[in-house]
């Protein structure tokens, strides 16, 4: 969905911080290292997120 342009309101991407810890606790405890996996899942969706507001700051 397109936000018209002038629009102050920024793009969310808080929820990819909370799918790459989701994600990462599921995979560890499939995995038997969940704590690794937490952390690479949390680093993977600080990573997104952050990429989502550079993008987002640029318009």
């Amino acid at each position: 969905m397109n936000r018209p342009s002038g629009s102050n309101t920024p793009a969310a991407g808080g929820f990819l911080i909370a799918i790459g810890l989701t994600m990462g606790a599921v995979l560890g405890m499939t995995r038997g290292n969940a704590m690794l996996w937490l952390l690479a899942g949390a680093a993977a969706g600080v990573t997104a997120a952050t990429a989502i507001w550079l993008v987002d700051r640029r318009r």
